[in-house]
């Protein structure tokens, strides 16, 4: 089945997974001619400003991110991939030439060519599922992640045709290109990545949630959002939290996915119009236990 995130992992993706998979078998002193491969091959497709900036963007989270990005068990390769990559977009200043304007105006543009030709080493965070028995793959560096993305692909509640808000009363109806999941599923996805706390499952994160942006989920009425967050790179603002009016029932209502940088990885989050306490009294809604008197 395909899910709204297979698109979204672009060439950047399939390429540095590919090159790495051949990286975990070779000699220490490889990783540049490993980089330079792979950069050629982004550099064609035009995607090299997108891996600077999520280069840059995991640097920063491990270095000041209260929610950090690191495994131990794999951070000689992470870093010996990081470091090559890095020493490739130095070498041809990519981040000095990177207009981020003109790829906030070609960001739509941009996704057209992910459709096709995807290839992981994985069995379920590419197109379709690719396990003949319902396994995920063996590789050490790839396994967890694969069975994060099988997790996530078995969703019960997801919108992927017009037909499927029937199973949601008056949830209203959003136009959309990829699948749309229930909050807590994607909540758990981008939780399960950040315990595996790679390079590889934070590029998934972060590719999740720059191109997915709403779930959806049962709660009480929105009234409005109290915090928002833009991460800069394009320019719609994510609501991080919400004042719901819980003297009302609660409904099927659409959210808000945070941006993996704001390090928010239990969403949506509310606030009470009304103390609970508070709106018992009001709403005369106090709980009194049954007492039978003889």
């Amino acid at each position: 089945m395909v899910r709204s995130y297979v698109i979204l992992i672009s060439t950047i993706f399939v390429i540095v997974c590919e090159s790495f998979s051949n990286m975990l078998a070779a000699a220490r002193n490889d990783h540049r001619e490993t980089a330079r491969a792979f950069y050629r091959a982004l550099d064609e497709s035009g995607y090299i400003p997108t891996l600077a900036l999520l280069l840059q963007d995991y640097i920063l989270v491990n270095s000041t991110g209260a929610i950090p990005w690191s495994n131990p068990t794999f951070v000689y390769y992470d870093q010996q991939l990081i470091d090559a990559i890095q020493q490739q977009l130095e070498l041809e200043n990519v981040q000095d030439s990177y207009d981020h304007h003109q790829l906030q105006a070609d960001y739509g543009s941009a996704l057209q060519p992910l459709h096709g030709g995807l290839k992981f080493f994985t069995y379920y965070c590419g197109p379709g599922n690719w396990s003949a028995d319902g396994s995920t793959v063996q590789n050490a560096y790839f396994s967890s992640i694969d069975q994060c993305c099988k997790h996530h692909d078995e969703c019960p509640d997801t919108i992927v045709h017009s037909r499927d808000y029937h199973r949601y009363e008056d949830l209203p109806y959003k136009a959309q290109i990829f699948t749309r999941l229930r909050c807590n599923c994607d909540v758990e996805f981008l939780r399960c990545l950040q315990n595996i706390s790679t390079f590889f499952s934070y590029a998934v994160a972060w590719i999740y949630t720059k191109f997915q942006s709403s779930c959806f989920d049962y709660e009480y009425p929105v009234m409005e959002c109290t915090v928002k967050r833009n991460d800069g790179l394009f320019t719609a603002d994510r609501c991080l939290a919400y004042m719901v009016d819980n003297s009302y029932s609660k409904r099927w209502q659409w959210f808000d996915i945070p941006y993996i940088g704001s390090n928010q990885l239990i969403f949506p989050e509310v606030e009470y119009r009304y103390d609970l306490n508070w709106f018992n009294i009001l709403f005369e809604r106090n709980i009194t236990p049954n007492v039978s008197i003889s």
